[in-house]
């Protein structure tokens, strides 16, 4: 019921395909298919090499099992591209009600607006209301990413998604965001928790540490400064954000909360033993507008 909600106000704009093989008694095979749907201000396109349903028998009503498998898919809606995609499903049926469901994914080319990932694979399992996919693995900027989502609620399409990357090449996340991956070199770890129902975001951890040996911008700091007491710690400071000279650090983390619609709480700390810094603050960032339509404006 709620796979069928989710798609009440979708309207198909086109659906083609160049071969296909039906028995009612048997299974589904379609060739290049290609369905364009229109929902709201969305297009979602979305197509394969191949897709084949098997274990259909109209006969049969109290129960069955139908084996759902795609080869070379392909999904793009707004700043979305997923590319080759083979899914293999298993969907168990109780009078013709998904009961169940279980299956694994791979998607060698995934793009969200400037972020891009490699090699994704993940396991996915569910039933009619509820759906999770998990023990998810990617390469992403020469490290590798984890993570896992769940739709808790697919009536209102509730998710409660985490990731964490691993030993990530900062100069190659530029990309998502020049100004910011601009200002630092090294590798980076990080998390990211989010929580939320259909495009709101109800919560947001998130924490970012650069490894040990890596560099920042001091500009980077530039609007921690007032935070710091008089002292030759903040003057040195001040005279390197000037030239935006690099800083060496044995530890820089950034840690980020949603504590309203519009605010994050930030901690920052930072330790260079070259220039003996060492600071822990923590400040209330005000975003102007709601955390989601940021979000949607750095997609």
């Amino acid at each position: 019921q709620g796979l069928k909600r989710i798609a009440s106000d979708a309207r198909i704009q086109s659906f083609t395909y160049t071969s296909r093989r039906l028995d009612f008694l048997k299974d589904i095979e379609f060739e290049n298919l290609r369905v364009i749907l229109e929902k709201g201000p969305i297009l979602y396109q979305w197509g394969c090499g191949s897709l084949s349903i098997k274990g259909l028998n109209p006969f049969v009503k109290r129960k069955k099992e139908l084996e759902v498998a795609v080869e070379a898919g392909e999904l793009r809606m707004a700043a979305l591209k997923a590319e080759n995609i083979d899914l293999n499903l298993t969907l168990g049926l109780l009078e013709d009600k998904l009961q169940r469901l279980h299956g694994d994914m791979k998607i060698p080319s995934f793009t969200l607006g400037p972020a891009h990932a490699e090699k994704i694979s993940c396991l996915i399992e569910g039933d009619g209301s509820h759906l999770k996919i998990k023990d998810c693995s990617a390469a992403a900027y020469d490290g590798n990413l984890f993570g896992d989502i769940s739709l808790d609620d697919l009536f209102r399409l509730s998710y409660n998604g985490t990731l964490s990357w691993r030993n990530v090449d900062v100069r190659k996340m530029r990309s998502v965001n020049d100004y910011f991956f601009s200002k630092m070199d090294g590798r980076m770890d990080g998390a990211l928790h989010l929580t939320g129902q259909k495009e709101k975001i109800n919560g947001l951890r998130a924490r970012l540490a650069l490894s040990p040996g890596g560099k920042i911008k001091a500009s980077l700091l530039g609007l921690l400064v007032n935070y710091l007491p008089q002292s030759t710690q903040r003057r040195d400071l001040e005279a390197l954000i000037k030239i935006d000279g690099e800083i060496p650090v044995e530890k820089a983390v950034l840690e980020l909360e949603r504590t309203a619609s519009q605010k994050l709480a930030a901690l920052v700390e930072v330790h260079s033993e070259r220039l003996n810094l060492d600071f822990h603050i923590t400040v209330d960032i005000n975003l102007g507008l709601p955390l989601e339509d940021v979000v949607k404006q750095a997609l």
